[in-house]
């Protein structure tokens, strides 16, 4: 079997985008960010969306994690 030993720079990109995800979805809930706001803040659909776009990044790493060690 033969292998490839060129990286590929968009999934190392995407790897560190997720790990920057993480951070902020740990800041964002256990900082106290989201808890603090209130629903008729308009901040607050801006904060949700942003960590439901991070929960999703967890995922994509761990599959970039278990596909390219």
């Amino acid at each position: 079997m033969k292998t490839n030993n060129e990286r590929n720079y968009g999934i190392d990109l995407l790897r560190i985008f997720s790990m920057v995800s993480v951070v902020i979805l740990h800041n964002l809930y256990q900082g106290g960010i989201l808890p603090q706001l209130k629903t008729n803040n308009p901040n607050w659909w801006q904060f949700w969306l942003l960590e439901n776009l991070a929960i999703v990044a967890v995922n994509v790493f761990a599959m970039i994690t278990g596909m390219f060690p």
